[in-house]
C-alpha cells in the first residue's frame, strides 16, 4: 500500500516501474516495484539525516554518562566524563530495516555528541551492504567473533544492545560481576542483596576484585519488566543471575519515538553501582590519596 512504499522508499530503496504480459497475453500496466537499493553513500546520507530525529533518545543516554559512578583512573587523576568507547549488539539489517536504521542511527547522534569515540559492532546478520556503510563511518570497528555478549568491561563503556535476549544481558552482567563458588546457595530473587555481599553467603568464596560492571551504561531491554513478565519459575530461575543485580542499577526507560515505535520501545538505560567491595576499596584509596 502506499504507506508501506514510502517507508520502503525512505528506508533506500527507488520506485520504477515494471511492466509484462499477463494471463492470456494481456499487457499489463505499469506498476510501481522495488529497485536497486542505495548506495552506500546514499545509505549512509540517510542514516545521517535520521540521527537528528533520535535527539531526545541521545540526550537521553548522555544525561548518564556524566558524572561517572567511579573513576576508571587513580584518585589524582581526572574523571572521565564520556565512555571510553562504544560497543553495540544485535542492530540488524539497518540498511533495509526501519527500527535497525534508527537504531544505527542513535549510535552516530551519539558520537556526533561524544566525538572520537571508538565504535564496535557485532551481529551475525550482517551483510555486504551494513560492512560497505561500517566501512564508511569514522571510528566504527567490527567485532570479529561471535562472543555471545560475554565481553568484559574493563573501562568505562556504552553498551547498547536493542532488543537483545535477556539470555545476552545475563551474559554481559556475568562476564563483569564476582562469582561465587559452586559451595554458595544460588541467591533467589528474594534475596538479591546477598548477591553483592559476600558475606551474607555463608560457604562462598567471591573475588570482588573482578567486579566491573560499575564500569557499563547499558541500553537494551528494560529488565525489571522482563523479570515481571516471567511468570514461570523454571524461566526466572535461569536469569536469576541477571535479576540479582537490581538492587544495585538505575533504570530510565528511553522517550518514546513516534516516527519508529518499534524502534526504542521497552528500552531504557542501566546504570549500575560499584558492589559494596568495589565502593569500599576507591574510598579507601581516595583517603590515602595521590603517592608522592
Amino acid at each position: 500500500d502506499e504507506k508501506r512504499r514510502e517507508e520502503m522508499e525512505a528506508d533506500g530503496f527507488l520506485p520504477v516501474r515494471t511492466s509484462g504480459r499477463g494471463r492470456g497475453g494481456r499487457r499489463r500496466k505499469g506498476r510501481k516495484g522495488v529497485a536497486t537499493p542505495r548506495s552506500p553513500l546514499d545509505h549512509l546520507q540517510l542514516l545521517t539525516t535520521r540521527s537528528e530525529e533520535v535527539e531526545s533518545q541521545a540526550q537521553c543516554i548522555l544525561s548518564h554518562l556524566s558524572p561517572p559512578l567511579l573513576s576508571d583512573a587513580s584518585p589524582s587523576s581526572a574523571h572521565h566524563t564520556t565512555p571510553i568507547a562504544i560497543v553495540a549488539y544485535g542492530i540488524g539489517r539497518f540498511t533495509s530495516h526501519r527500527p535497525a536504521s534508527y537504531q544505527f542511527a542513535l549510535l552516530l547522534a551519539l558520537v556526533r555528541k561524544l566525538g572520537t569515540t571508538p565504535v564496535s559492532l557485532f551481529d551475525p546478520a550482517f551483510e555486504q551492504d551494513e560492512l560497505d556503510v561500517i566501512g564508511l563511518c569514522s571510528g566504527f570497528s567490527l567485532i570479529s567473533t561471535n562472543e555471545e555478549c560475554r565481553r568484559k568491561i574493563t573501562r568505562r563503556t556504552l553498551v547498547f544492545m536493542p532488543h537483545m535476549l535477556a539470555e545476552h544481558t545475563q551474559n554481559l552482567v556475568q562476564a563483569n560481576t564476582a562469582h561465587c563458588t559452586d559451595t554458595a546457595p544460588t541467591p533467589t530473587v528474594e534475596r538479591r542483596d546477598a548477591f553483592n555481599d559476600a558475606a551474607s553467603v555463608e560457604g562462598a568464596e567471591c573475588d570482588e576484585s573482578r567486579d566491573t560492571l560499575h564500569h557499563i551504561v547499558l541500553v537494551g531491554n528494560n529488565v525489571p519488566a522482563i523479570e515481571e513478565a516471567l511468570m514461570q519459575r523454571e524461566k526466572r530461575a535461569k536469569l536469576e543471575l541477571l535479576f540479582s543485580v537490581l538492587g544495585r542499577t538505575t533504570i530510565t526507560a528511553l522517550p518514546s519515538f513516534d516516527a519508529c515505535e518499534r524502534a526504542f520501545n521497552d528500552l531504557a538505560v542501566h546504570v549500575f553501582e560499584p558492589s559494596p567491595r568495589e565502593a569500599a576499596s576507591t574510598l579507601k584509596d581516595a583517603d590515602h590519596g595521590p603517592q608522592t
